[in-house]
């Protein structure tokens, strides 16, 4: 079986999300702040695409980066590809999970805002 693995670097942010609305002063109520990026909830793993098993040596690597834009409710409004394995199956196939993945999205200020994330699948050949 051939596997792909998706390294999520959350952390990683292409650009810093934006408030709705302006931050607020702090209250009594409000000891700490309310703020927090984006968390996975369900990430798709593609496998390696069968169109693309001939290619490569049993052992090999590659790697697809894609750019997704977290929306505030959680969902992927889009998705990109940020770094190329110079494979067009491992890249479609990097780029069609990535769109289906769910989060929770990143907070500013008690508000959740759009963000930009990259993630990171590693396809192996293994067999």
């Amino acid at each position: 079986m051939m596997h792909a693995f998706v390294t999520i670097f959350l952390g990683l942010l292409i650009g810093q999300p934006q408030a709705a609305a302006p931050t607020p002063a702090p209250t009594a109520s409000s000891a700490e702040p309310c703020n927090h990026d984006a968390t996975a909830v369900q990430i798709v793993s593609p496998g390696f695409p069968r169109a693309a098993v001939s290619r490569y040596k049993r052992g090999v690597i590659k790697t697809v980066r894609v750019k997704v834009t977290i929306g505030v409710t959680g969902r992927v409004l889009a998705a990109s590809i940020y770094q190329s394995a110079r494979d067009a199956d491992l890249d479609s196939a990097a780029l069609g999970a990535a769109q289906q993945d769910t989060f929770s999205p990143a907070v500013v200020a008690c508000t959740p805002v759009t963000g930009n994330y990259l993630l990171q699948f590693d396809f192996i050949r293994n067999q």
